[in-house]
């Protein structure tokens, strides 16, 4: 890019980091573009690099995200400290958590839970033994404060039997509307004939070509989150 230079590097899947530098940036004038893969560079032009690092590296006295700096000598690294995420331990029923004032319509935790990835895999792993989660401050587009979240939660098969689960990684802003899956990793214990035998006792998930199809007494609490 001629007359342009990359100053950071950020994860491709992170779109509140890459939102709220686009408009940090916007609000000094700066323009920025932000691209790549796994990760993504952001590049500014060449005559606005030394204020846009500054900018930025003043930002993160505030609010810390994931993000690389490339300063031109040694690179600066930035992460979020483990001790900002929260944990709960639930270990409870999906259909049993989604009831509770903490997953109210309004939460971004309950946007998560009603998507058709996870109301597909609770008809495998129908426990929520474990949630953390991560509150987000970041500029909008409209350079507005506001604050999403990340989340981390396990799912398991039984709620005290290690027959196996999965933990599914999602990051949600604009107040619930945009929800990014960030990943997943599922485990079964046992031999592998015992693993055969239990996913076919407790595995019910639907096919990938019909993700949206529960069970009746589950989708009419998906549909009336007061039932």
């Amino acid at each position: 890019m001629d007359g342009w230079s990359f100053i950071a590097s950020v994860g491709g899947l992170d779109g509140i980091t890459h939102t709220h530098l686009a408009s940090l940036l916007k609000a000094h004038g700066i323009d920025c573009a932000i691209e790549g893969s796994v990760i993504y560079g952001v590049a500014v032009p060449t005559d606005k690099q030394t204020e846009a690092i500054r900018i930025i590296k003043d930002d993160l006295r505030e609010r810390r995200y994931d993000i690389t700096l490339h300063t031109g000598g040694k690179d600066l690294k930035y992460s979020i400290p483990e001790r900002n995420w929260r944990t709960t331990e639930p270990k409870v029923l999906y259909t049993d958590l989604i009831t509770r004032p903490e997953c109210a319509a309004t939460t971004d935790l309950n946007a998560v839970l009603r998507t058709a990835e996870v109301v597909n895999d609770v008809l495998g792993f129908p426990f929520v033994v474990r949630i953390k989660s991560l509150e987000r401050q970041y500029l909008d587009t409209d350079q507005t404060l506001q604050t999403g979240h990340q989340f981390d939660i396990e799912f398991a098969v039984k709620q005290d039997d290690e027959v196996g689960g999965k933990r599914l990684y999602f990051q949600v802003s604009n107040h619930g509307k945009q929800i990014e899956a960030l990943g997943s990793n599922e485990w079964w214990h046992g031999s592998p004939s015992e693993i055969a035998a239990n996913k076919r006792k407790y595995d019910k998930r639907k096919s990938e070509e019909t993700p949206n199809q529960v069970p009746e007494d589950t989708a009419r609490k998906l549909a009336d989150p007061q039932h």
